[in-house]
């Protein structure tokens, strides 16, 4: 007499053959070859490790761009990118949805300088959703012009920076002009009505300024404030 057959070996006679190459299975596998192929969209979610790159050849220079560099900033500025690439990301490059720069043409050319030809994603993000007047203003809002941008508390970067460690970082500090005084230098400063405190971050720099306003025959003094 045969053994008899467990419910699960009938069951697994039953099961229907497996179709290869109906048409909904190609239409499922079509749907998931497009969804591996599609390029990566480049936005603000394009974060870093994701190990995507953009072609500098695929953005463009915007020819209206109002913001000009001198040599000495565009220098500092390569060599902020190299010093600190990861801030990059944290100020990407800005572009419209052909790809023109809209903030960032100094840093996209300061990548070509560096010899790179191509970019993180995390380092370029598209503004597609600005209309004609918005990308017009965001251009002179990125470059921040004189008056848009705050002041520098000077009292605070006095106590927390060295002059030299902040002009490394791009800042600049115009040159102190001064007229020279008409009147003879005087010793007697309490009879002085008038005068100017200048703080110094630095005991040199005092120093330099100290001999620099005396020789313009400007009474002055050094003071520990």
């Amino acid at each position: 007499m045969s053994p008899k057959k467990s419910n699960a070996t009938r069951h697994a006679k039953r099961q229907p053959p497996a179709r290869r190459g109906s048409p909904a299975d190609a239409g499922t596998e079509e749907a998931a070859a497009e969804v591996h192929s599609a390029p990566p969209r480049l936005s603000a979610s394009a974060g870093a490790g994701t190990g995507v790159m953009v072609p500098l050849a695929t953005l463009s220079l915007n020819p209206r761009n109002p913001r000009t560099i001198t040599d000495e900033a565009f220098a500092k500025l390569c060599a902020s990118i190299e010093r600190d690439p990861a801030f990059m990301a944290l100020r990407p490059i800005v572009v419209d949805q052909n790809g023109m720069i809209l903030g960032g043409n100094m840093r996209y050319r300061a990548c070509q300088h560096l010899g790179k030809t191509e970019v993180p994603a995390s380092w370029v993000i598209r503004a597609t959703d600005l209309t004609a007047e918005q990308r017009k203003r965001f251009v002179i809002l990125d470059n921040q012009p004189e008056g848009m941008a705050g002041t520098w508390d000077w009292d605070i970067l006095g106590a927390d920076w060295e002059i030299p460690d902040l002009e490394m970082l791009g800042m600049d500090f115009p040159e102190m002009k001064s007229e020279p005084d008409p009147r003879p230098p005087s010793d007697d400063f309490d009879a002085v009505k008038y005068c100017i405190v200048i703080r110094s971050a630095t005991s040199a720099e005092q120093r330099a300024l100290f001999e620099e306003l005396t020789g313009r025959n400007i009474a002055c003094r050094l003071s520990n404030m």
